[in-house]
């Protein structure tokens, strides 16, 4: 199995991460959740201080934070279509976080709730033809049934390595894979912890039909609130 294979299985652990995480009804109309659209996009609050390193000013890290922030709300509200998700990641990985989602649903499983953005600890960042790579350590556990902070940080073995590629599509830097390395060592990382506020709310969506599925790219620029 490759990298990038394994890291789509995982895909559910981002959100949710997509705990990022890293992989189809076919919808008859789209179903409108209101739920999301009542609750405001959520400020971040870092209360042991805001991410920082060597790599904190690179744009495809702020890129990748971003992406981060968006995708725990996404998988948070059930709605792949969330116009910040949109902006920062790429359709393939939106694609991979809902069907996680969906997958969940079909098995009887309720959503799980991020209190914040995945924690993410940045070690590398390095050019890859086109894009960049962001690598570095992040938490595996992260979400609960209820969203509550967790009270301490994870013992050693509760992080694995993340990598997130970021690509520029027309202008705008995406994340458009991410990938799980469990081989990494990730003994002697803490990265920051931030919280959302609001505090995030339980999806209401239990039936996978009533996800919000992702539109392309060209959908999303053609018909951004087609349902």
């Amino acid at each position: 199995m490759t990298a990038r294979a394994h890291g789509r299985a995982r895909i559910g652990r981002l959100a949710i991460i997509v705990p990022v995480v890293v992989s189809v009804v076919a919808l008859a109309g789209c179903t409108p959740n209101p739920a999301p659209a009542e609750q405001p996009y959520p400020e971040v609050s870092w209360p042991d201080g805001e991410p920082s390193g060597p790599y904190e000013a690179d744009a495809a890290v702020k890129a990748t934070r971003d992406a981060l922030v968006a995708m725990a709300v996404a998988a948070n509200r059930n709605d792949f279509r969330l116009p910040e998700l949109v902006d920062t990641v790429g359709y393939e990985v939106r694609t991979e976080l809902w069907s996680a989602a969906e997958q969940r649903l079909q098995d009887g499983e309720a959503t799980e709730l991020s209190p914040g953005p995945l924690p993410f600890e940045v070690t590398s960042v390095t050019a890859d033809g086109d894009g960049s790579r962001v690598r570095g350590c992040a938490f595996d556990d992260w979400t609960s049934a209820d969203g509550a902070h967790p009270s301490t940080t994870p013992v050693t073995g509760s992080m694995s390595g993340r990598e997130f590629r970021v690509v520029d599509v027309d202008g705008r830097l995406k994340v458009d894979a991410v990938i799980v390395a469990p081989q990494d060592d990730c003994s002697s990382a803490s990265p920051a912890r931030g919280f959302f506020s609001p505090e995030p709310v339980v999806s209401a969506v239990t039936d996978p039909a009533d996800l919000q599925k992702p539109l392309t790219d060209e959908q999303s620029t053609a018909a951004p609130s087609a349902g």
